[in-house]
């Protein structure tokens, strides 16, 4: 949750979580630093989230996190199993192929899975790889919410559901995407 500078090979990225984004003086810099990760010349350090990025390129939290995530990809251990859910969409920015992150997104917006639930929802052809992938990226951008055992999620108590107006949410709701 702190703002922290990742250094790397003489290029730096801030990545401020309070906002959901990432940001570099260049976008050379923003996919540079992102490529070398998590790289032995790679430094993280904690700054003053008061001190501003301005003045450069920025990207979603989330997208530069996946890519990440992706290159990683075998390296990445088995996401613990637990009960998850998204409570925000994730802002996938203009990364291509995404199918497979919009897939696992719509299965947790708004609803409580484990692990293998998920892996056995029929989420179609998205591999297993391809499902910790998105976890662990989900997690990493502070998306992904642990809500432990299914008692605890049948506790919390039921609201009404939200209806908000405007082209964005009635496109959600016209294909399915949109969660109360």
């Amino acid at each position: 949750g702190k703002t922290v500078d990742i250094l790397c090979g003489g290029h730096a990225l801030r990545l401020r979580p309070q906002v959901g984004r990432a940001y570099a003086a260049t976008l050379s810099d923003l996919l540079t630093a992102g490529e070398q990760l998590p790289g032995s010349e790679c430094r993280v350090v904690v700054v003053d989230d008061r001190e501003s990025a301005q003045n450069g390129v920025s990207a979603s939290l989330e997208s530069v996190l996946l890519r990440v995530a992706h290159r990683l990809g075998e390296q990445l251990p088995d996401f613990p199993d637990g009960r998850y859910r998204l409570d925000a969409w994730p802002d996938f920015g203009a990364l291509p192929s995404l199918v497979d992150a919009l897939r696992v997104s719509r299965l947790l917006i708004g609803n409580t899975k484990s692990v293998s639930e998920l892996a056995a929802s029929g989420i179609g052809d998205v591999a297993p790889g391809e499902l910790n992938v998105c976890l662990w990226a989900f997690a990493a951008a502070d998306l992904l919410r642990d809500v432990g055992p299914v008692q605890a999620a049948a506790v919390a108590p039921s609201r009404a559901p939200r209806v908000q107006e405007g082209l964005l949410s009635s496109l959600a709701r016209r294909f399915g995407l949109w969660r109360a």
